[in-house]
């Protein structure tokens, strides 16, 4: 049965379905506070600055580690917001198991919409994660992971075309992680979130940008892991599209996994990357070893 419009911008609102929050108001608050207090706590690890990967004014790097900028595994972040935004600048609350473990993170930056189109975004994100490489190669990283957030991991994937895939570099990889992500776009099309098309998303491209109508047969045999993540308290229509998403790696025989994690919604799931006991913090830094 088709959704009614409330019914639809439930469904599409992460933090409505947040058992610790009394409204999405409030939750968008706690998020930015918590995202720029968190990112504030790392600045001390905060080596390199604003790096321009392209023209535009957000394509900026931001480049954390405690010690040693060579020889030492990378993460590449990639933030959330519904293509429209957050920043890169309160995306690095996270971090700190993993600096203070000896590993170097990146901050992605990049163009938000309407600024931009998607599609464009998605550009952006392709050319920011080959510079990413390059420079993981270049200071002779020992391995690579790169962890998407919400938005961020349906631009993470999408990012992983031919092209990139069939770069040097991406032997570095060993693994990508899709945190309660969002992989078939057709609902957003005629929601708030594309109000006025903010995304210049439309019948004409929404399977272009949804990731769960690829054909993956180009990752078969890649080195990588691939982890796809949901969140108990999200959104359903996020916890499925996680689940289908999965099955859908699984048919091109990539190496790929998925879990539901008890208790946490959609902030909380990257809020618990922070503790060093938590399992996806422990699987990240053996993945890296």
């Amino acid at each position: 049965m088709p959704l009614n419009l409330s019914e639809r911008e439930k469904i599409l609102s992460p933090m409505a379905w947040a058992k610790r929050f009394s409204s999405v108001e409030s939750a968008s608050i706690y998020c930015y506070k918590t995202g720029e207090e968190g990112t504030k706590k790392n600045a001390k690890y905060l080596k390199k600055a604003n790096i321009k990967y392209g023209p535009r004014e957000r394509q900026l790097l931001d480049i954390y580690y405690k010690d040693d900028e060579k020889g030492t595994p990378v993460i590449v972040f990639i933030h959330g917001g519904y293509w429209q935004e957050a920043s890169k600048d309160w995306s690095g609350f996270w971090m700190t198991p993993y600096l203070e473990n000896g590993y170097r993170v990146i901050l992605m930056g990049y163009d938000l919409c309407p600024a931009i189109t998607l599609s464009e975004q998605v550009d952006e994100i392709k050319y920011g994660l080959k510079h990413c490489l390059q420079y993981a190669a270049e200071t002779n990283a020992k391995a690579v992971s790169i962890i998407g957030h919400s938005a961020g991991a349906h631009l993470a994937i999408c990012a992983l075309d031919k092209e990139t895939v069939g770069l040097p570099s991406i032997n570095l990889v060993k693994s990508v992680h899709l945190v309660a992500g969002i992989y078939e776009l057709s609902l957003v099309v005629n929601s708030s979130v594309n109000e006025n098309n903010t995304l210049t998303l439309d019948e004409s491209n929404v399977q272009q940008l949804s990731p769960m109508l690829f054909d993956f047969s180009y990752l078969k045999g890649l080195k990588f892991k691939i982890h796809v993540y949901a969140a108990e308290y999200d959104s359903p229509l996020f916890v499925e599209q996680a689940g289908e998403f999965n099955n859908q790696l699984e048919k091109y025989e990539i190496d790929t996994t998925y879990k539901c994690l008890p208790g946490i919604d959609h902030m909380g799931i990257m809020e618990k990357f922070d503790e060093n006991d938590f399992e996806l913090t422990q699987l990240v830094l053996q993945e890296l070893r």
